[in-house]
């Protein structure tokens, strides 16, 4: 299915690399995705005249033609085209626009809350932030008196306050806002970012653990996936896959999972070809645009294989393996990163097996991808559901 996708689009790309499993191109439509390298179908750029915080994310639309959408970093944060995300500012080699030319103290606001502002030292741009109960003026490029702009949060704090409820807080993860509990006993100070409150009210809460990805085959689900000729049985509730069909989700391309990891599918075995019984087939894998998967749920007979893989301070490659057997018809995989006890679990309906696992696992540019994966058969077999967290 992705080889007779790909057809249409030659005459807007040229194809670098077209192997199972991926599609390698680079987009040579006019326009500002112009050279763009698109794996699996999305790609980053960087646009003309540039600011060093924006950057663009191309991808062909349903009618072939190259678009991309402009982003812009968070405060304090470069777009990166190398490690293709938005690092921070000493960490990117960036021509800063705003401060060519400018002496040291200009000062200008780019986005932020009411308080934030960048200020010029050396022609590059360094984040600042007014007292509270003052805002910034672009326009006389100085903190005024604004009762409106209060409890500003510390220059470079990604927590955000729920004013309704000081035992907890919100954190943006992938573009979708997740609570967290405070510490029992501890309430969110927005002017610390921290949980540095005494609020003994607060103990432990339970909040709603919002999934990046929910996947259940129950009803179309437009946007959540992109389909490579997989049957959606919507009154079945599943997805099959025939050894030569996959299922993309482009949402968790180039995603850094630095805390608890959630994994959960549920998978059953088309056995009606006999050598499908011995060969390692990919149920999940995120290495489908020519990099080694860094995350693989796989299976072997009546084995679920779960693996993770990190690197050390000498920037030593280490895979953690986890297998557990089963010999059930539907097999309820959860794979589990717990940053806590610094364990990776793996849990087959009621068995469980787990490792040490004490690092950041890599992240990948490509895509998560269903029924795939870099050096492995391709899954026949049924899908249920595919749920994504990152809380606890």
């Amino acid at each position: 299915m992705a080889n007779i996708l790909l057809v249409s689009f030659v005459a807007l790309a040229s194809v670098i690399s077209l192997t199972l499993g991926q599609t390698v191109v680079v987009v040579n439509q006019p326009g500002p995705c112009f050279g763009c390298v698109l794996r699996n179908g999305i790609g980053y750029v960087v646009p003309e005249n540039p600011e060093c915080d924006t950057y663009l994310q191309c991808q062909f639309n349903q009618d072939g033609v190259a678009v991309g959408t402009l982003h812009r970093c968070g405060f304090g944060t470069y777009w990166d085209q190398d490690a293709l995300t938005c690092n921070h500012i000493a960490l990117v080699q960036c021509n800063d626009t705003r401060c060519l030319g400018k002496s040291d103290g200009y000062r200008f606001k780019v986005s932020g809350k009411c308080n934030e502002y960048y200020e010029c030292e050396g022609e590059t741009r360094q984040k600042r932030a007014c007292n509270d109960g003052f805002s910034f003026n672009d326009t006389t490029q100085t903190c005024e008196a604004d009762q409106n702009c209060i409890a500003p949060q510390p220059v470079g704090c990604t927590l955000i306050e729920d004013p309704n409820n000081v035992c907890v807080f919100g954190q943006m993860v992938d573009g979708i806002q997740i609570t967290q509990n405070c510490a029992p006993g501890l309430g969110f100070n927005v002017s610390t970012c921290a949980c540095s409150i005494l609020a003994p009210s607060c103990g432990p809460v339970s909040v709603p653990c919002e999934p990046l990805v929910d996947i259940d085959f129950e009803t179309a689900e437009a946007g959540e996936y992109d389909n490579y000729g997989a049957v959606i049985d919507t009154a079945a509730g599943t997805a099959y896959f025939n050894g030569s069909t996959a299922i993309r989700i482009l949402r968790l391309s180039n995603v850094e999972f630095t805390g608890n990891l959630t994994i959960q599918v549920s998978y059953r075995v088309d056995y009606s070809t006999p050598i499908r019984r011995t060969n390692e087939e990919a149920v999940i894998t995120n290495g489908d645009c020519g990099e080694l998967a860094t995350i693989e749920i796989t299976r072997t007979g009546p084995t679920t294989n779960l693996r993770a893989a990190t690197f050390d301070s000498t920037l030593t490659r280490t895979t953690t393996d986890l297998s557990v057997n089963t010999q059930d018809d539907w097999r309820d995989v959860e794979f589990f990163y717990n940053k806590a006890a610094t364990k990776l679990f793996g849990t087959v309906n009621d068995n469980t097996v787990d490792k040490p696992f004490n690092q950041t696992i890599v992240r990948s540019q490509c895509a998560f991808q269903v029924g795939r994966g870099p050096g492995l058969d391709n899954f026949r077999g049924w899908i249920r559901y595919i749920i994504v967290t990152t809380c606890d």
